[in-house]
């Protein structure tokens, strides 16, 4: 196999009976997947949905996530691939998805992780709102908006930093294959 990802084994593959690291390849056929834990191919006829988005860890940098809905699957297959395997991650999913017409394409992780996110930044905005309001009652106005502006500033900046995760239909394929790399 030229172009290969190694996965690490995930529960996202144990739903679909693969067991342990994997690794995913382009054939003839479609999408192989495969370890000591099983083996599977994916045609791209069985292919319904085809996502791909970039996540941002800090630490130990971008995790390129793909999720892939198949024909009669309740859950989706989900490749979380590292920065050291992009250019196999560029070939194996951009190769894929020259398979299938971009309707069936999309960029973007989930829009419920975005929601999360943005709703768990939502809570020191609300504190600040309660200490600019209680305690600093009898201070000028100037330092309440500092104790807000502080919170609302981080909140405006995970908006920002987000908005690629929210799920779009890609344009078409040159769309998706950026989306591979940028969320």
């Amino acid at each position: 196999m030229a172009d290969a990802i190694r996965i690490e084994g995930s529960r996202w593959l144990r739903r679909h009976g693969l067991d342990g690291a994997v690794e995913v390849s382009l054939t003839p056929e479609g999408l192989a997947l495969g370890g000591a834990g099983g083996r599977m191919t994916v045609p791209p006829q069985d292919i319904v949905r085809l996502r791909a988005g970039v996540r941002d860890t800090g630490r130990y940098g971008p995790l390129f996530e793909t999720r892939i809905w198949l024909r009669g699957g309740e859950a989706p297959l989900r490749l979380l691939a590292r920065a050291d395997e992009l250019a196999a991650y560029r070939a194996v999913v951009g190769g894929l998805a020259a398979r299938l017409d971009v309707a069936r394409l999309e960029c973007g992780l989930s829009a419920a992780s975005r929601r999360w996110a943005v709703g768990l930044m939502v809570l020191p905005v609300l504190l600040g709102l309660v200490v600019a309001a209680v305690p600093l009652r009898a201070e000028p106005l100037w330092q309440k908006a500092v104790v807000l502006a502080v919170p609302l500033a981080v909140l405006a900046l995970v908006l920002r930093a987000t908005r690629s995760w929210q799920p779009r239909p890609a344009r078409d394929l040159a769309d998706f294959t950026a989306c591979l790399t940028r969320g």
